[in-house]
């Protein structure tokens, strides 16, 4: 009589050693370019955008020839460009506290909105998709120029989200939360993931308790923490509806530059919104 083949814990850490390695060495090419001062940042920024809407283009159906591709990632980092260099000289000119004229850079969003439409056939999710990782890049660019070191909390924040639902979801599992969208999230991850984010805020607020209110940054970390699991889930959303399981295979033990970096992009659009209307926190004598 066959047995059927045991699940042990070890098996659901299978891909774990693959995923360590590879986040390591993303987060040493980032960490570098985030040391290496801003032109530095702002190119590794440009790379990431170049590869997520490269991956954006291979979840279109029917195919992108490459061509096509190619026109939409250059439209694309063209537009981003000038919007960073618009924000970069905005940062450097006036005030940051003061509110800002942002139709400029309004007008820069517009245009890739409308590339976007043309060249991912009006595909309203894909064009959704395509604007948010615009917004995400926009949003953590303008963070970094803000402030460095709330953008390195924005960063470990949303590493701290995935890796404790990651972590809480393998050892706990439990209810799912939408198997429909994402089959392996569970309720029990993403508790796991806000729990995280409020422990490594923890972290940050022992040296800042005399500068930001602690409410103020507990609900910050919450919404960036809110945010990055549903950029998470969006992305799994639009990969369900294209039938893939993995946006790419370019990242081992991750999938694609879209698997990898989907609560970068969902914090991302919230980080944008929030600099615009000058809710975004800056510790300038940090």
């Amino acid at each position: 009589m066959g047995q059927l083949p045991e699940t042990s814990k070890d098996s659901k850490f299978k891909s774990l050693p693959a995923r360590v390695i590879t986040a390591l060495v993303l987060a040493g090419v980032a960490l570098g370019s985030y040391l290496a001062g801003t032109i530095t940042f702002a190119l590794f920024l440009l790379a990431l955008f170049s590869f997520l809407l490269f991956e954006l283009c291979g979840l279109q159906t029917p195919a992108f020839s490459r061509s096509r591709k190619i026109a939409y990632v250059l439209l694309g980092c063209f537009f981003i460009t000038g919007s960073m260099v618009f924000e970069l000289a905005n940062a450097y000119s006036i005030d940051l506290d003061k509110i800002r004229n942002n139709s400029q850079l309004f007008v820069f969003v517009l245009m890739f909105v409308i590339v976007s439409g043309v060249l991912l056939r009006y595909k309203i999710y894909m064009v959704a998709c395509g604007t948010g990782i615009f917004l995400a890049v926009l949003g953590h660019s303008m963070a970094f120029l803000g402030s460095k070191p709330i953008f390195l909390m924005i960063v470990l924040l949303i590493i701290g989200t995935d890796a404790g639902g990651y972590f809480a979801g393998k050892l706990i599992g439990g209810p799912k939360m939408f198997p429909s969208i994402s089959p392996n999230k569970t309720w029990s991850g993403t508790i796991g993931g806000w729990a995280l984010s409020i422990i490594i805020l923890i972290g940050f607020m022992y040296f800042w308790r005399d500068k930001l209110p602690t409410t103020y940054l507990v609900f910050y970390a919450l919404a960036i923490s809110v945010f990055s699991q549903l950029g998470d889930l969006s992305i799994s959303a639009i990969k369900r509806k294209v039938g893939v399981k993995d946006s790419s295979n370019l990242l081992p033990g991750h999938g694609g530059f879209l698997d990898r970096f989907d609560g970068f992009i969902g914090a991302g659009v919230l980080i944008f919104f929030l600099t615009i209307m000058n809710f975004q926190p800056n510790i300038f004598d940090f």
